[in-house]
């Protein structure tokens, strides 16, 4: 499932198709503020000079994934 289309069902879906089940995102992890982070994508219309970032905040695990490397 796409990033957009996590959000729009998130948002958008009045009949609950997300209700109890588990999403898979791919994306990279950004920190949020208090502890919070979010799995990001850069959206990209014509090139990259118009890339937009989209987000998911995570909600349950209190510490972000640590980072590779």
């Amino acid at each position: 499932m796409t990033l957009n289309d996590f959000s729009s069902r998130a948002v958008w879906d009045t009949d609950g198709t997300l209700k109890g089940r588990t999403a898979r995102l791919t994306g990279f992890v950004t920190p949020g503020r208090h502890g919070t982070w979010y799995v990001s994508r850069l959206v990209i219309s014509c090139c990259a000079a118009d890339a937009q970032v989209r987000k998911v905040r995570v909600h349950g695990p209190r510490r972000r994934p640590p980072t590779p490397g």
